[in-house]
Order: structure tokens, then C-alpha cells, then sequence
């Protein structure tokens, strides 16, 4: 993603601003869909980017859960265009909670936007219920 878009996410850095690295309507499509979302998907979901805690944001890379503690049903969903979690992290995921990974086709990192609601809780619903 840095060699893709070095100046933004330089800029991002040091404003210490994950909202910097979506004001470009250009950046925002290539980092977080797939190239052939609508338009209108990646338009709708701009006007509500909100700031992010950058520590928080942050710390997603260091503190992880102990997958042995997790008590309830895990589904690892996957987008097969997402260039911001490579295959290769969704697929450790998965082995760490002893599940298979689910790589869904034709979406980006916004899976939420790009696969229309029911679509999505049923294929959360299968996979749980297994």
C-alpha cells in the first residue's frame, strides 16, 4: 500500500490521520475496493468517513486476542481484491482459530459496502451454523 501511494500515506503519518488516507477519491477506490464496485458504492461511503483513533488503529498490528480464549463462533471472511489485508494474514487468522478462510469474490476491503446486507448475514449465518 506505502509503495502505492507514498505521499499519502507519508502525509497520513505524520498528521496521524487514517481519515488523510481516503480524502482522494482515487487513493480511497484503490485502497479499499475492488475496481469494478459502482461508483455510486464508493461516492455513498465517502460521506461517512469519520476519524479513527490512530492509536487504536495502531495497535491492531501489535495486540492481538488469544485466539484460545474466544469462546464463541468465528467465521475469517476475506476479500479476494483487498489491498489493505493480504491473503496471506486473513489465511493465519483462520489457522489461529482453527477455521477455514472464506475469500470472497469480487470485493474489496469494504466487503460491508460492496455485498448487499441480507447477502452478507447469510453467508455469515451458513458459516457459523456449521
Amino acid at each position: 500500500m506505502v509503495r502505492r501511494h507514498p505521499y499519502t500515506f507519508l502525509a497520513a503519518f505524520f498528521r496521524r490521520s487514517f481519515l488523510r488516507l481516503y480524502r482522494n477519491p482515487r487513493v480511497r477506490r484503490s485502497l479499499l475496493y475492488h475496481a469494478g464496485t459502482p461508483e455510486a458504492v464508493v461516492s455513498r461511503a465517502a460521506n461517512t468517513l469519520v476519524e479513527e483513533s490512530w492509536k487504536a488503529g495502531n495497535q491492531m498490528n501489535a495486540i492481538l486476542p488469544d485466539p484460545r480464549q474466544v469462546q464463541c463462533p468465528v467465521a475469517v471472511l476475506g476479500a479476494a481484491e483487498d489491498f489493505m489485508v493480504s491473503p496471506v494474514s486473513i489465511q493465519a487468522t483462520a489457522f489461529a482459530y482453527k477455521v477455514e478462510p472464506v475469500f470472497l469474490s469480487a470485493s474489496g476491503h469494504m466487503i460491508q459496502s460492496e455485498i448487499p446486507a441480507p447477502r452478507l448475514a447469510a453467508l455469515f449465518h451458513s458459516l457459523l451454523m456449521r
